[in-house]
């Protein structure tokens, strides 16, 4: 499988990046971001990677 990859550098809020990390998630795409400074914000997009989530989830016994 083919993989591109978009990175976007722009002043955007908390609110903004988290909604296109939805987005781009529900797609199937890795999203990858960080904060280059109080202003400007690196949103890096995966397209078309095999994810696979190794989270750790809790789970509450009893």
């Amino acid at each position: 499988m083919d993989t591109a990859t978009v990175i976007i550098r722009e002043n955007l809020s908390t609110e903004q990046v988290m909604k296109l990390r939805s987005e781009e998630i529900k797609k199937g795409n890795q999203v990858n971001i960080r904060r280059i400074h109080s202003k400007l914000v690196e949103v890096e997009i995966i397209q078309g990677a095999n994810i696979i989530d190794i989270t750790p989830t809790r789970t509450l016994i009893g």
